[in-house]
């Protein structure tokens, strides 16, 4: 471990901490980088928040190294939640029942559980058929109750059926 007393040491660190910082924009950067579509400013602003919230709760590490290694263990998406993330953007309900839809929505969802609601809520929005969104958008429920959505498109896609 180094000796933080040692004024070489300790200048040394501290260089590296302000390197890191200014190349950390950059990282995160690469993080969002090539995502598409409407939801872009939402997973940015989603990104700025978990980063956020991630640095304020971050323990006190003891080099630049261990903070590095705390950055990707934290923010890198495993395969599975990358390809469940592409899926959930192009899910669409294709005139099949929004319970089904909402199943399959949900079961991908369980691989995306740092997104915020308010996410899942805008890509469950873009899943659904023209003609239910608009019934459903008439109900205003909240952007960031997935499950009010889930209820209210079944139940409304149900009534659409039965007409």
């Amino acid at each position: 471990m180094a000796d933080h007393n040692e004024p070489a040491e300790w200048q040394y660190q501290t260089a590296m901490c302000s390197q890191t910082f200014e190349e950390l924009p950059d990282q995160l950067e690469q993080l969002i980088i090539g995502r598409e579509g409407r939801g872009d400013k939402l997973e940015e602003e989603e990104e700025e928040e978990k980063a956020s919230e991630w640095f304020t709760q971050l323990p006190e590490l003891d080099n630049v190294n261990d903070f590095l290694r705390e950055l990707w263990a934290h923010f890198e998406d495993s395969s599975r939640a990358q390809e469940a993330k592409a899926q959930i953007k192009s899910i669409r309900q294709k005139g099949k029942p929004a319970k089904e839809l909402m199943l399959e929505f949900r079961c991908l969802a369980t691989n995306l559980r740092h997104w915020l609601e308010r996410m899942l809520v805008h890509y469950f929005k873009e899943s659904l058929d023209e003609e239910l969104l608009k019934i459903c958008l008439c109900c205003e429920l909240p952007d960031d109750r997935i499950h009010e959505w889930y209820q209210i498109a079944i139940a409304m896609d149900n009534a659409l059926k039965q007409h």
